[in-house]
């Protein structure tokens, strides 16, 4: 049977329709303070960076653009798609909508935190990115930490007016938008 594994691509879970999380035991002096930083059990924190869309605040606002190979190679033929986000957020003066994306990759020793048990992971290897997991192992990590989330910190939850926000596994686009820059970067680069 075909099994997907997730090496450090988990790094990416998003926060209601936006947060990419990646996951790590983070340093104050590696924050800034547009970071967003969840708390998890034992101690642990999960921080996310806010992608902005630099379509303004409308209501229903999308970022269009083109992904793919602008020489339209076999496997990544140019498609346009639509990303949206989940919040408003405050960049250089101005509202634009925004979604969360983790900073940094979910470690073993986070990973194990919510879904108990120490796996294989050696003392040194704890803050090491957590890998060979199946896709399936990912969502029940992400129902997991949503489930004591909810229970225990669902005030530390972002919001969208009355709407709480919650953690999931962003779409490629999602991952590749804030890969590349997010709105910093100008759309002929995709």
């Amino acid at each position: 049977s075909m099994q997907f594994k997730f090496i450090p691509v988990f790094m990416c879970i998003l926060l209601l329709v936006l947060i990419n999380v990646k996951i790590i035991m983070c340093d104050e002096a590696d924050l800034s303070e547009k970071d967003f930083v969840l708390p998890m059990p034992g101690n642990k924190n999960m921080v996310f960076k806010p992608v902005f869309l630099g379509e303004g605040n409308t209501e229903f606002s999308i970022k269009k653009f083109k992904v793919g190979d602008p020489d339209g190679g076999f496997k990544e033929y140019p498609t346009t798609v639509a990303l949206g986000g989940s919040f408003i957020g405050e960049k250089n003066g101005h509202s634009d909508w925004m979604y969360y994306i983790g900073k940094y990759e979910v470690t073993k020793e986070q990973y194990f935190s919510i879904m108990g048990g120490e796996g294989t992971v050696k003392n040194a290897d704890t803050q090491m990115p957590i890998a060979d997991i199946s896709w399936f192992d990912a969502l029940t990590f992400v129902n997991k930490y949503n489930q004591w989330l909810f229970l225990n910190a669902v005030d530390k939850l972002p919001k969208n007016q009355n709407s709480v926000g919650f953690v999931r596994l962003p779409t490629e686009i999602e991952w590749e938008f804030a890969a590349r820059g997010g709105s910093h970067v100008s759309e002929d680069v995709f």
